[in-house]
C-alpha cells in the first residue's frame, strides 16, 4: 500500500514538472517551430494603449520678458492604441540565450480621446532646440552673437506646434532655419548636430528601444528573461553612458516576462531600453485583477534618494542648478525625484523623467507654476505579476516628460528662472486579454488542485508509515485512514493574432 502511494505521488509530481517545463521557457518545438510560451511573447495580444495629456502655456512672452510665473493648461487624453512585435529574433549558444527587438505600434484612436481632441490641436510648448543652443552656447563670442540675433529676429524660447507634429511627425523649429542661414551662424548647426526635423517621438512609431539579449530559461527556469546585453553592450554599459560604474551595470530582467515563483521579499529590477538604466520596483502588496491573484509592485523610493543616486553615478557632474535649497537638489545633481534622461539622447538638452504632475517630488517643483492639478491618485506607476508563473498580467506606467530651461545664458530669457517645464506626460496601460485571463485562471486553478492532492497524499501517505510503525509496535492495534480526491486536467491552447499594418 505504502510503496503503491508513493509511486503514484512520483508519477504525479514528475507529470507536473514536465508540464511546468514546457510551459516556462523561451525555445523551439522539435518541428523547429516557436513554442507556445515563445508565440505568445513574440506577438502578445495582450490590451495596450497610451494616453498623452500636453501641459499648453498660456502666458508664454510674459514668462521671458517679465519672469512671470507660467499659467498652464492641460489638454488630453490623446489615445493611442499600441501594438508590440519582437522582431530579429536569433537564438544563441544553443538555445540558451536569445536575441530580439521589440518594436512598438501606435495607432490614434480619435473615439477614446476627449471631445475635443485632435491631432492638429496647437499647443504652446518649451522650444528643445532653444534650450539646446543655449546649453552649449558657453563661448562669449558665439553667445552674445546667438543673443544679438535673437533680439532681432524676436525669437521666444517656446514653439506653437500641432500634437500630431509634437509626437510622431515632427517639425521644423523656425529657429534652426534662421539660424542656419547666417554665414557666422550657420556652423551652430553641424557644431551641435542639430537634426532639421524633431519630435519627441518622432521615426519610433514601428521601430524599437534597442538589441536585447536574454536567458531562455532552457537550462535553469529561474534565469528566464535575465538580461545579458542591450545594443551589443554585455553586462556594462560604455562610458559615453552615465558617470560611474555601478550606474552601468546592465542588470536582472528585460521586464518581459520573469521565472515562475516569484519571491516577493526581492525587488524587480528591470533594466528600460528607453531610459538606459536599469528600475528598481519594490513590492507593494498581494493583490487580486480580475480574478487572477497577483503581486504588485511599485517603484522604489530607493530611487529617490540622491545621495544613493549620485554615488552610483546616475548624476551628471555638470547639472545647472534649478533649486538653490540643497534639500531639493544636491550639488552636482539633478532635483529629487527626476530621472536625467538626456544621457540617453547624445547631445541632447537636459531631459527630465517624473511621475505626471511632479507626484512625490518636491512640491516646490510643482509650485513654480500655475495650472498643474493636485489630483495625483492615478499618477502611480505599478506592475502586477501572477506569481506561480510569472506572467505579467496588468502595468499602469506613468511618466511625464519635463526639460530643463535656463536663464542666464541668453539677454531674452534673463528675466525667467531656471525651471524644470512640463511638457506632457502619458498613462501607458497594458492588462492581460480574455484568453489569457482564462489560461491563467484555469489553469493556475489546476494546478493550485494538484498541489492541494500532493498534500493530501503525502499526509496520507505519512499517516500509513505511522500507522505501520504503530501497528508493529502494539501489535494487537490497527489505525487506517485514506483521502481521495479527483482532479480534471485543463489544457491550454495559444493562438496568433494576425499582424496589422501602419
Amino acid at each position: 500500500m505504502i510503496s503503491l502511494n508513493t509511486s503514484r505521488i512520483v508519477i504525479l509530481i514528475g507529470y507536473i514538472n514536465n508540464v511546468f517545463a514546457k510551459m516556462d521557457y523561451l525555445g523551439r518545438d522539435e518541428n523547429g517551430t516557436y513554442n507556445a510560451i515563445t508565440k505568445a511573447w513574440q506577438k502578445p495580444i495582450y490590451n495596450m494603449s497610451v494616453r498623452f495629456y500636453f501641459y499648453s502655456v498660456k502666458n508664454s512672452k510674459d514668462i521671458y520678458s517679465k519672469g512671470d510665473k507660467p499659467i498652464l493648461e492641460e489638454i488630453g487624453p490623446y489615445y493611442f492604441d499600441e501594438r508590440q512585435e519582437k522582431m530579429n529574433i536569433k537564438f544563441l549558444e544553443n538555445d540558451t540565450k536569445i536575441e530580439y527587438e521589440n518594436h512598438r505600434f501606435y495607432y490614434f484612436n480619435e473615439s477614446l480621446s476627449c471631445k475635443s481632441c485632435s491631432l492638429d490641436d496647437y499647443v504652446v510648448i518649451p522650444s528643445v532646440v532653444f534650450q539646446k543652443i543655449a546649453q552649449y552656447s558657453n563661448h562669449f563670442f558665439l553667445r552674445n552673437a546667438i543673443d544679438v540675433f535673437l533680439k532681432t529676429e524676436h525669437i521666444s524660447p517656446f514653439i506653437n506646434i500641432t500634437v500630431r507634429e509634437a509626437l510622431f511627425e515632427g517639425y521644423k523649429d523656425p529657429i534652426l532655419r534662421l539660424i542656419c542661414s547666417q554665414p557666422l551662424l550657420s556652423q551652430i548647426c553641424d557644431v551641435f548636430k542639430i537634426d532639421q526635423k524633431i519630435g519627441f517621438f518622432y521615426n519610433k512609431n514601428g521601430t524599437s528601444d534597442g538589441v536585447y539579449t536574454i536567458d531562455t530559461g532552457l537550462k535553469d527556469r529561474s534565469k528566464l528573461s535575465h538580461i545579458y546585453g542591450w545594443n551589443g553592450m554585455y553586462g556594462k554599459l560604455d562610458t559615453t553612458y552615465w558617470y560611474g560604474e555601478e550606474a552601468r551595470i546592465i542588470r536582472e530582467t528585460d521586464g518581459q516576462m520573469y521565472p515562475p515563483n516569484i519571491d516577493s521579499s526581492k525587488p524587480i529590477i528591470i533594466f528600460a531600453g528607453q531610459a538606459c538604466r536599469s528600475i528598481v520596483f519594490d513590492f507593494e502588496k498581494k493583490n487580486n485583477f480580475e480574478g487572477v491573484k497577483s503581486y504588485m509592485y511599485t517603484s522604489s523610493k530607493s530611487m529617490s534618494n540622491m545621495q544613493e543616486e549620485k554615488r552610483k553615478g546616475f548624476c551628471d557632474p555638470s547639472t545647472p542648478r534649478y533649486f538653490n535649497n540643497t534639500d531639493i537638489q544636491i550639488e552636482g545633481c539633478h532635483p529629487n525625484g527626476l530621472i536625467d534622461a538626456s544621457v540617453c539622447v547624445p547631445d541632447a538638452p537636459k531631459i527630465y523623467i517624473s511621475p505626471p504632475h511632479f507626484t512625490s517630488c518636491p512640491p516646490e517643483m510643482s509650485d513654480k507654476f500655475t495650472g498643474i492639478s493636485n489630483d495625483t491618485n492615478d499618477d502611480v506607476t505599478y506592475l502586477e505579476i501572477e506569481p506561480d508563473t510569472g506572467v505579467t498580467i496588468h502595468v499602469e506606467s506613468r511618466s511625464q516628460i519635463n526639460l530643463g530651461m535656463l536663464n542666464k545664458i541668453f539677454q531674452v530669457t534673463s528675466k525667467q528662472d531656471n525651471l524644470i517645464f512640463p511638457i506632457f506626460y502619458m498613462k501607458e496601460s497594458i492588462s492581460m486579454d480574455s484568453q489569457t485571463r482564462e489560461e491563467l485562471m484555469h489553469g493556475i486553478s489546476f494546478f493550485n488542485s494538484i498541489a492541494i492532492i500532493i498534500g493530501i497524499c503525502c499526509l496520507f501517505a505519512s499517516c500509513v508509515v505511522l500507522s505501520f510503525g504503530l501497528w508493529s509496535y502494539y501489535k494487537n492495534k490497527s489505525y487506517y485512514d485514506s483521502t481521495s480526491e479527483n482532479s480534471n486536467l485543463v489544457e491550454n491552447e495559444e493562438t496568433e493574432t494576425d499582424n496589422p499594418i501602419i
